[in-house]
């Protein structure tokens, strides 16, 4: 795993929303998630969402979903400060994330706990950073030898022409996504939401949205 960088704390107010608890707590086997319309949500154990995972991708999305339960955005810092460089924003910010994603958050943070929540609920895509290999599902069970060029991206949806898109896609868009989102990224023909890119190393790439 790769060395921790120092650097300073961030401080990110307000209490995480009942939704994102239930389900972080779901994830580790504790209780079942509630959606926030109030209907009951399957959420999948953490056992059945890291099936394929390499150890220390899974170890990375436990550190993410530590920050997740504990309702501060500020504790994503020791996720972040386990890579050499910090994982990308999308925002041209990138030394300081947790600041690049406080400016993009519309409550503090909380809508963004919410939603690495609901992308680390589902399985991932598979993918090889190399530009000629195709992605490949990490439910397809995959088996081929990981070299370190591979990376687990979550939603799976993100790495699939939307004409492409399974039931389970779906379903795993709708952990995080508003039906009126999915359906606009269907009308327009390609996904438009965060994204989480996670390296078979463990290394955290970005959580970044795609426009």
């Amino acid at each position: 795993m790769p060395s921790r960088r120092n650097r300073g704390p961030y401080r990110a107010g307000g209490p995480l929303v009942l939704a994102v608890l239930g389900l972080v707590h779901a994830l580790i086997g504790e209780a079942p998630a509630r959606a926030d319309s109030g209907k009951d949500q399957a959420v999948p154990s953490s056992r059945a969402s890291t099936v394929g995972l390499p150890p220390p991708v899974a170890e990375m999305r436990d550190l993410i979903l530590k920050a997740v339960g504990s309702g501060r955005l500020e504790d994503l810092e020791e996720a972040v400060q386990w890579n050499e460089l910090p994982p990308s924003t999308g925002s041209g910010s990138d030394d300081r994330p947790i600041e690049a994603w406080l400016k993009s958050s519309k409550d503090g943070g909380q809508d963004l706990l919410a939603t690495l929540g609901g992308l680390l609920a589902g399985a991932p895509a598979e993918i090889d950073a190399g530009p000629t290999a195709p992605p490949r599902s990490a439910r397809a069970g995959n088996t081929s030898p990981r070299r370190g060029s591979h990376r687990f991206v979550w939603p799976a949806a993100a790495e699939k022409p939307v004409a492409q898109w399974s039931a389970t896609d779906e379903a795993d868009l709708a952990r995080f996504l508003k039906p009126e989102e999915i359906a606009a990224m269907k009308a327009t023909g390609r996904y438009a939401s965060w994204r989480l890119v996670i390296g078979a190393d463990g290394t955290w790439h970005a959580f970044e949205r795609l426009d």
